[in-house]
């Protein structure tokens, strides 16, 4: 199979672990950051794609439109998009002792639920939201009808649907609903779920994150959807972390009953 491994970064030069997790990743950088990701890593130059001016630097919107642009062809069966701080898959065991998951063993798994997506006319697919072993139910290991995350998703169609560059954040929410809408599906494999610093990993979109630019992003993504679909997030769980886990300050109610 020929699936690209793309990922988008920019202003982190020093905290890509994807890098050393997926070796045949492409990270897609600005002019302007070239040499520095260069300098940290200098044995992955072959890794590194310096994209045109104006792609990058202001959110990651636009550079993966440009990915999915520059990188579908008749001879590609998937792309994967992932986030550059991601340091590796892994599964939910019965256990407890969740295991990390080896980078063929990544290619496998990625290559296999390609295959299942197409048989099942899917044309996106993800992991696990997080590592909570509630989410896990070993009598349902799949979902034809739930959220999806950008930290690690698979598109298997090139049917034309982009990230909206209106949107200041959540593209991966949108992304997902416009998915949902064509075709009432999307297919999530809740066995296994990536690893990653998340909100704690300084550059990239958490520099540009403010109160002002998560409420404009909200109140444009409650308009484009509906409020029945785009609902203010309020959980009561302690932890900060884990209340922007779940979406940070959207809550998804899925249109559409699914297959």
């Amino acid at each position: 199979m020929n699936i690209k491994y793309c990922c988008p970064s920019y202003d982190r030069p020093n905290a890509c672990p994807v890098l050393d997790y997926v070796s045949t990743v492409k990270m897609y950088v600005s002019k302007e950051d070239y040499k520095r990701y260069l300098k940290a890593h200098p044995k992955n130059k072959e890794n590194l794609v310096a994209v045109p001016d104006g792609i990058q630097g202001n959110g990651k919107i636009k550079c993966l439109n440009w990915i999915l642009d520059n990188e579908w062809n008749e001879s590609v069966d998937a792309i994967v998009m992932i986030d550059d701080d991601v340091s590796c898959l892994m599964s939910h065991e019965m256990n407890g002792r969740d295991k990390v998951i080896g980078e063929e063993e990544f290619y496998f798994l990625i290559e296999k639920y390609v295959s299942l997506a197409k048989d099942w006319d899917v044309s996106l697919f993800g992991f696990n939201l997080n590592s909570d072993p509630m989410t896990y139910n070993c009598f349902k290991p799949f979902r034809l009808h739930a959220y999806l995350d950008g930290q690690l998703m698979v598109i298997t169609k090139d049917d034309g649907i982009r990230y909206d560059e209106k949107a200041l954040l959540k593209e991966d929410v949108d992304f997902m609903l416009q998915h949902i809408e064509r075709y009432h599906k999307t297919l999530r494999i809740d066995k296994y779920y990536p690893k990653a610093k998340g909100f704690e990993n300084k550059g990239g979109l958490y520099d540009m994150r403010t109160e002002e630019r998560e409420k404009e992003g909200f109140c444009y993504m409650q308009q484009k959807w509906g409020s029945q679909i785009i609902r203010p997030n309020k959980p009561k769980a302690r932890n900060k972390s884990k209340i922007r886990s779940f979406g940070g300050a959207i809550k998804i109610r899925l249109p559409l009953k699914g297959c």
